[in-house]
């Protein structure tokens, strides 16, 4: 379960590594107009928690075996009956949802940014 869950991390960590670098390409885009490029920012940081969201709640005891961290696994690495499906399943959901929880910190954030620097 050791290397599923560091497996499970890096690729969530991954995804939001890839969310980043399209928000701040996106905001650099519009750096002229400040206000606008954190609201880009917030919704992109929103969209990014959403779709976490979304894939850990489709997420079952079947489906975790064609995830990504199930599939960079070596068979015999891989959690193995019922149980080890199911912790696994439950393991990947809690990180996709804490790296949502923090996608909605960010969002939050930049929004509040926004507004102060329109105002």
């Amino acid at each position: 379960m050791d290397q599923f869950s560091r497996v499970a991390f890096h690729e969530t960590a991954w995804r939001a590594l890839y969310g980043t670098a399209a928000a701040l390409v996106l905001m650099l885009c519009y750096s002229a107009n400040p206000p606008a490029a954190l609201l880009l920012g917030a919704h992109v940081a929103l969209l990014f928690a959403v779709g976490m969201l979304v894939y850990a709640l489709q997420l079952t005891d079947d489906r975790i075996e064609l995830s990504e961290p199930w599939l960079a696994l070596e068979p015999g690495e891989r959690p193995e009956g019922t149980l080890g499906r199911q912790r696994a399943r439950n393991y990947f959901a809690a990180v996709m949802l804490r790296f949502a929880k923090g996608g909605a910190a960010i969002a939050a954030a930049l929004a509040g940014l926004a507004v102060l620097l329109r105002a």
